[in-house]
C-alpha cells in the first residue's frame, strides 16, 4: 500500500508540474508589452495619441502575426494589425521598437520585437505609405523604451 500512495504521490506532483508549466509562459507567448508614448506615433490605419498602450500578439494559436493594441488598463482595443515576420541579427534583452522618421506627420511605428527574440513584427501599411517609409527608412530611430515593460517587468 506505501508503494501505492508513493506512485500517487509523484504522478501528482507530475500532474501539478506539467498543468503550471503553460501559466509561467503565458505572458511571452502573448509577447504582451507596455509602451509609452511622448508622442503621437502612426501605426496602419491610425495615429495614436501620445500615452500608454498595451501590444499583444492575438490568442489565435494559427496564425503569429496578428497584434493588438489595447489602452493602458487592456480594456479598450485601439487597433488589430496584421504584420509580417522581421529578423534582427541579435536578440536583446530589452523590448526594441523601430521608427520611421516622418516629416510633417506622427514617426510610423515600422517594427517592434520582443526581448530575447530575433523574430519580430513588421507592421503592414498600405502599399503607397509603404513605398513611402521605406523612401524615410533612412532616417530610422531604433528605441528601447525606458518605460515599457514585457510579462511586467521594466524593460528599461
Amino acid at each position: 500500500m506505501t508503494a501505492f500512495k508513493s506512485i500517487a504521490v509523484m504522478f501528482c506532483l507530475m500532474l501539478a508540474t506539467v498543468a503550471f508549466v503553460p501559466a509561467a509562459h503565458a505572458g511571452q507567448w502573448s509577447e504582451r508589452t507596455e509602451l509609452s508614448f511622448n508622442d503621437p506615433v502612426e501605426v496602419p490605419g491610425r495615429v495614436l495619441p501620445a500615452g500608454t498602450y498595451w501590444f499583444v500578439l492575438s490568442s489565435d494559436q494559427s496564425d503569429r502575426n496578428i497584434v493588438e493594441i489595447f489602452d493602458a488598463k487592456q480594456n479598450k482595443v485601439f487597433s488589430t494589425l496584421m504584420t509580417v515576420p522581421t529578423l534582427r541579427r541579435h536578440a536583446t534583452s530589452k523590448t526594441e521598437i523601430v521608427f520611421v522618421k516622418r516629416h510633417n506627420s506622427p514617426d510610423a511605428l515600422w517594427k517592434w520585437y520582443y526581448p530575447g527574440r530575433r523574430t519580430g513584427h513588421e507592421f503592414t501599411y498600405p502599399t503607397h505609405e509603404e513605398a513611402q517609409l521605406r523612401r524615410d527608412a533612412k532616417r530610422v530611430v531604433l528605441s528601447e523604451p525606458m518605460s515599457s515593460t514585457a510579462n511586467g517587468n521594466s524593460a528599461g
